[in-house]
């Protein structure tokens, strides 16, 4: 089975959706910059865990089945499924690791046999 490499759009398109849903839960968004530390750890985290999650999906999702333009999806819908599983809970990187549990709260059809993993 070929091998998907990472789209840097991907990446983008879930970070933001990630940053902007991380301000948005949040009453006074400068309330939450400054216990996180900063705007930019924010931001540097939502790419950390985005350039993760989308490694992660390379090997396991089956993009044929989409409708929709990947990088789409996730600017719409991976704040909110990235964030009911960290909880506020750890620093955004804890949640490396936990990208299934992230794809079943999207409902993305997986594979049944995984790709090799991509060089990053």
């Amino acid at each position: 089975m070929l091998s998907q490499k990472p789209d840097p759009a991907a990446e983008f398109a879930a970070a933001m959706s990630l940053y902007s849903h991380i301000l948005a839960q949040v009453a006074d968004a400068e309330q939450i910059v400054e216990e996180l530390e900063c705007n930019e750890y924010i931001m540097r985290g939502a790419m950390l865990v985005a350039r993760a999650f989308e490694a992660w999906a390379c090997g396991n999702v089956d993009f044929e089945e989409f409708d929709d333009v990947w990088p789409y999806i996730l600017e719409d819908r991976f704040g909110v499924a990235f964030y009911e599983v960290w909880g506020r809970k750890g620093t955004l990187e804890s949640v490396i690791g936990r990208e299934a549990e992230i794809a079943k709260i999207l409902s993305l059809p997986l594979l049944t046999i995984p790709r090799e993993s991509p060089a990053q």
